[in-house]
């Protein structure tokens, strides 16, 4: 899991963005996807490893990422998910497009990874499987199966 993520993690990162943003891509949507990425990962982990194991993950793997991109560093006293995911926007939107995909792949990637150290790669792959058909673009959903076709 962690070796594919890190390929396919920034692709379906960066097409959801130029989706989102339709075709004009600028820090602003890679601000909104990755806020919309970690707030659907808050809801299918937390069921899973509660609310404060999931803001514990993140900040680790905030903190991991932050050595690459300093600018990401945060202070300690953010009290809860909202409250982190506030001020990474913030700090997104204000970046370079360029780094701020990169910065943004390397925290999903990095948040992966921690998850499956500690829950392990195939339950990782059930729990996140679907994320990858959120992040794609909204053309790719509708498309229909043979089933709607047999019954159209």
């Amino acid at each position: 899991m962690a070796t594919s993520n890190k390929q396919s993690c920034p692709y379906a990162l960066h097409r959801a963005m130029e989706h989102q943003s339709e075709g004009a891509l600028d820090a602003g949507a890679v601000d909104k996807t990755t806020i919309q990425t970690l707030l659907l990962v808050n809801v299918i982990l937390t069921p899973v490893i509660g609310e404060v194991g999931v803001n514990v993950l993140f900040k680790r793997s905030l903190h991991l990422t932050s050595r690459t991109f300093p600018w990401l560093t945060m202070a300690e006293n953010h009290g809860d998910t909202g409250d982190l995911l506030a001020s990474l926007s913030a700090r997104l939107a204000g970046r370079d497009t360029n780094e701020a995909v990169e910065a943004s792949s390397a925290l999903l990637v990095g948040f992966t990874e921690l998850l499956a150290t500690l829950i392990g790669d195939s339950l990782v792959k059930t729990l996140l499987g679907s994320l990858s058909a959120s992040l794609a673009p909204s053309s790719n959903k509708h498309e229909t199966t043979p089933e709607q076709d047999t019954t159209s």
